[in-house]
């Protein structure tokens, strides 16, 4: 494939790849980060870009497991946006009901980051990102009764934890 071509191809699909990522991330720059690892690696496998049906498909599943694996990154060192969304969910509480609401976001953040990586990005795009069931069914190329499945077994292992977790 020659460049120019390339370019054209790149320059069509990048924002179809940033929002995909975005809505795996909720981060722009972490999607625009991810956009560009991807139009790299198709760049490195432009020689043989001709044996796929689909350039565009090709892209979106290469962003997408780019996407998921920052979200596996990001959870084994520690950076999760859902205590960010707790903590900032609890403005004008007193300091002891902050205190624990920040120690409950912990938690969870510490339960999620166990979690096998399909039910924890099922269950961020579900309750962080708000996404509908058939949304994530096609982000994730999977049915919506896989999500729903995912859904619940990542809720029922989070609650399970936490309540174990926070015996007294």
């Amino acid at each position: 494939m020659e460049r120019k071509e390339f370019e054209n191809i790149a320059h069509r699909i990048r924002p179809q790849l940033i929002s995909l990522a975005r809505v795996i991330l909720a981060s722009e720059p972490d999607a625009e980060d991810v956009a560009q690892d991807t139009l790299l690696k198709l760049w490195t496998m432009r020689d043989s870009l001709h044996l796929y049906r689909s350039v565009e498909a090709l892209a979106m599943t290469v962003t997408r497991n780019f996407a998921l694996d920052r979200i596996r990154h990001n959870s084994v060192i520690g950076i999760s946006p859902l205590s960010d969304a707790l903590t900032t969910a609890g403005g004008g509480l007193l300091p002891d009901e902050q205190l624990m609401l920040d120690e409950a976001g912990r938690c969870v953040d510490r339960i999620m980051a166990r979690l096998p990586e399909n039910q924890r990005a099922v269950l961020r795009m579900r309750h962080v990102e708000g996404l509908d069931i058939d949304e994530i069914a096609r982000i994730a190329g999977t049915s919506e009764g896989n999500v729903r499945t995912l859904l619940s077994r990542a809720r029922k292992n989070v609650k399970q934890q936490f309540v174990k977790e926070n015996e007294d």
